[in-house]
């Protein structure tokens, strides 16, 4: 029997399923502000008969950055419920078009708005994948319940 997420972890989970396209650029952006250093003009005559430890020191300050850390934590639970679902499967394909694909939609006038769940439940009855609302509804909600024990699971949800 699946017990029901409080409403502030379900927010926290919607927002980082929305978050998740742009975890990889966030990761990338900090390693290379933490990687480059201002460079100085008397570098040789510093650096002369001492060791160079860039890589390790960039390790380190890349396990010191709290949010690379939490950022990196996120990622890899949500990469953990992927391979769980198969790519066939009614989960996977809403989690990509919801939250990864389509952010908006954008219409024959020029219109643009935030992409809504019953936009995708209309795209799957399109398709030919037909089944009522409340089981679109109760996908979503499986989603979101597979990923809360997930991130219980990574410690990543403090109540």
């Amino acid at each position: 029997m699946e017990s029901k997420i409080p409403s502030e972890v379900r927010k926290l989970l919607i927002q980082k399923l929305k978050e998740y396209r742009f975890m990889n650029d966030e990761l990338i952006l900090i390693e290379e502000q933490l990687d480059s250093t201002p460079t100085d003009k008397n570098y040789y005559i510093k650096s002369k008969n001492k060791v160079s430890r860039k890589t390790e020191s960039l390790a380190i300050r890349l396990v010191e950055n709290k949010k690379y850390q939490e950022i990196k934590a996120w990622k890899n639970c949500i990469d953990n419920l992927f391979i769980k679902y198969d790519k066939n499967s009614l989960k996977w394909k809403f989690i990509q078009r919801r939250y990864i694909l389509y952010d908006t939609v954008v219409y024959k006038w020029d219109k643009t708005r935030k992409l809504k769940d019953n936009d995708i439940y209309k795209d799957f009855e399109l398709e030919g994948i037909n089944r009522s609302i409340r089981t679109f509804k109760n996908l979503k909600e499986s989603i979101l319940y597979d990923l809360y024990k997930e991130a219980n699971k990574n410690s990543l949800i403090k109540i």
